[in-house]
């Protein structure tokens, strides 16, 4: 099973779209920052396997 971080879909769905992040906060009913927080665990994951994996091959 293959993971997907909802972060991940966030910034690809808004990336592809006109939306703003003020807009889908109030579509999901939470602020703006609540959103660019799901968006930030999402990279800081990236950003941690990418130094395990760094890790384990140095």
């Amino acid at each position: 099973m293959k993971n997907i971080h909802i972060g991940s879909i966030i910034k690809q769905k808004l990336d592809e779209s006109s939306m703003s992040i003020k807009n889908f906060a109030d579509i999901i009913n939470c602020d703006r920052t609540t959103v660019y927080i799901m968006v930030l665990i999402w990279l800081f994951s990236l950003m941690k396997e990418e130094l395990e994996e760094y890790l384990v091959y140095h």
